[in-house]
């Protein structure tokens, strides 16, 4: 009877070895407890907060505030026009993400869409331009790094194929003229030359948002995506496509947090090991 019943369970921890081996994303992390990965694989960064990463906002106000910053957009005034909107239809809000008859995948992301809305059309949601803009930017706590992998996994982009092209576009210390002085981490081009962003997480944000409007890089695209995006991106550049795919094998071996520590910075990375 003991045979059997150790059978069973030997079976049964096969079964489950074979459904995590076979799972497309297994985050790893020396530095997070076992409740945080499970939490990061069921929506990274959104439903845990640590001490340590201050980019994991446990509710709507945290990302109503850190979302103004990023725009720099006056935070009271923002939140008072989101809390609005949401109170509209709070069941809308709370069941199916719905904030101003719009469906998102997450809160975090109809929060985000909503501000950069407002950003870019204020008069639509009866606001003054002169009245909700700042002049002071407060994220400069942040590394490029973090931003990325922030701006990634809301708007479900592969943060290392976004990190592996800005590595390419402005060199592994991301110290280039073109992201210190234009915060262009992209080489993001308009008709005028580079464009140039008004600070470092918008341009981040912009260079994430294209990826994910522009050439539908997902969650889930690999290799065959930095190819296929080549022609466009970089003028089928076979040096742009050996470039980015190194970069990406070592991020896609090691993790963002080793890759990015190698280089001489002066703090480590927050964000959790991912490997696609």
């Amino acid at each position: 009877m003991l045979i059997v019943v150790f059978v069973a369970v030997l079976a049964s921890f096969m079964i489950i070895a074979a459904k995590n081996h076979n799972n497309k994303t297994v985050i790893k992390s020396e530095n997070i407890s076992k409740n945080v990965l499970l939490a990061m694989k069921e929506k990274p960064l959104e439903k845990v907060k640590t001490s340590d990463n201050p980019l994991i906002f446990n509710t709507e106000d945290e990302m109503i505030s850190f979302y103004s910053k990023v725009f720099m957009l006056k935070e009271d005034i923002i939140n008072n026009k989101i809390n609005e909107l949401i109170d509209i239809d709070k069941k809308a809000w709370n069941n199916d993400y719905i904030l101003n008859n719009v469906k998102y995948l997450s809160k975090e992301e109809a929060i985000l869409k909503t501000i950069a809305n407002i950003y870019k059309n204020p008069a639509k949601y009866n606001l003054n331009k002169k009245d909700i803009n700042t002049t002071k930017y407060e994220l400069n706590n942040f590394k490029p790094e973090e931003l990325i992998y922030k701006f990634a996994s809301v708007l479900d982009v592969n943060p290392y194929i976004a990190l592996s092209i800005a590595y390419c576009e402005c060199g592994y210390k991301l110290n280039s003229y073109l992201f210190v002085h234009k915060h262009n981490i992209g080489g993001i081009r308009g008709s005028k030359g580079f464009v140039s962003y008004k600070n470092e997480a918008y341009g981040i944000y912009k260079f994430i948002l294209m990826l994910h409007s522009g050439y539908k890089v997902t969650e889930t695209s690999g290799k065959d995506k930095i190819i296929s995006m080549s022609k466009r991106y970089a003028g089928g550049s076979e040096h742009w496509v050996n470039t980015v795919s190194s970069y990406y094998n070592n991020l896609n071996e090691k993790g963002f947090e080793h890759y990015y520590n190698k280089g001489k910075h002066d703090r480590k990375l927050n964000i959790p090991y991912i490997e696609v």
